[in-house]
């Protein structure tokens, strides 16, 4: 038997390190192959993770097996450094759409067991629209870096930067909520 969360994680791992797979595998691979496996991974994710039950999963899920399907029949290694592009827009529109009814990171929050408060509430609104803001910013950022800058600059900033620069903005969020939840006195 195998154990579906050390395989999910395996696979989100791999996926994080996409663009060095395209840089190195690029050297020994075709396009079409290093889409094949962007597909399996993406495939075997989504069942595993039973986001078959997610309707922006399965939208998230159709437009990475079309963009594959493409990438397969222009056998195109140019088209292979648009994933990032296609991710960062992707998580955009989940935390943008998201303002239309509960923002995504209330969503987590109720997930953890708060129940934010009116102040609260505003807070993560706020942070659910800054974050869809950094998503769009660093997809324009990867789509420049895809259609005009080397690969080795590609897989800088797509491998390297980026995640920086989200994960920076995470751990300064974290901090500075600290001290909006002292300074307003709530949980959330």
């Amino acid at each position: 038997m195998f154990n579906k969360k050390l395989i999910s994680i395996l696979i989100a791992a791999i996926l994080i390190i996409y663009p060095i797979i395209v840089y190195m595998g690029l050297k020994s691979y075709a396009p079409s192959a290093l889409a094949a496996l962007l597909f399996t991974l993406t495939a075997i994710k989504f069942v595993l993770g039973k986001k078959y039950k997610q309707k922006g999963q399965i939208v998230l899920f159709v437009v990475v097996t079309l963009y594959c399907l493409l990438i397969a029949y222009f056998n195109s290694s140019h088209l292979l450094n648009y994933y990032p592009v296609l991710m960062s827009l992707g998580m955009a529109l989940l935390f943008g759409l998201s303002l239309y009814n509960m923002p995504l990171i209330e969503r987590f929050a109720r997930m953890a067991g708060e129940d934010p408060s009116e102040q609260g509430k505003k807070y993560m609104r706020g942070l659910t629209q800054i974050w869809c803001g950094l998503l769009l910013a660093n997809m324009c950022v990867a789509a420049y870096t895809a259609c005009c800058m080397s690969a080795e600059a590609w897989v800088l900033y797509n491998g390297l930067i980026s995640y920086a620069i989200l994960l920076s903005f995470a751990g300064i969020e974290i901090i500075y909520r600290g001290f909006y939840q002292r300074k307003h006195k709530e949980i959330s």
